[in-house]
């Protein structure tokens, strides 16, 4: 089997964790030449982007990507949190935030082996 060739590569390959790994113990920023994009490769370069106005989710002349401006699609769009970081959205991302800051993960990742404990034993597809 071959190691993933890059970022994107790594999501679909049956076993990415070395790649993850390389990438983590790496530059904290590395530049994929052959996707022509950035990966922030550690929690500082990650919060840092984040921080960061320049590396905006979409550019503030253009919330809406002008192909599907006025549609329907262009509506939804405009009302994803994830994809706006105007001023409308930034409280409710900040309520997102904490609320999800609350969440204890360690047993929600719990009650997610337990549900799948009880899928294997109902539905033979999650038996493979």
């Amino acid at each position: 089997m071959h190691a993933p060739n890059d970022p994107l590569d790594a999501v679909t390959h049956p076993d990415p964790y070395p790649y993850y790994a390389a990438l983590r113990n790496g530059p904290s920023l590395v530049f994929v030449e052959g996707l022509r994009l950035w990966v922030a490769a550690s929690a500082a370069a990650v919060t840092d982007a984040l921080d960061n106005r320049a590396c905006r989710v979409r550019p503030p002349a253009e919330p809406v990507p002008q192909a599907i401006a006025g549609s329907a699609s262009g509506e939804v769009f405009r009302n994803l949190m994830r994809m706006n970081d105007g001023e409308k959205h930034d409280m409710r991302k900040l309520a997102i935030q904490r609320a999800l800051a609350d969440i204890d993960l360690q047993q929600q990742l719990s009650r997610g082996w337990t549900y799948r404990a009880s899928l294997n034993a109902r539905i033979p597809i999650f038996n493979a």
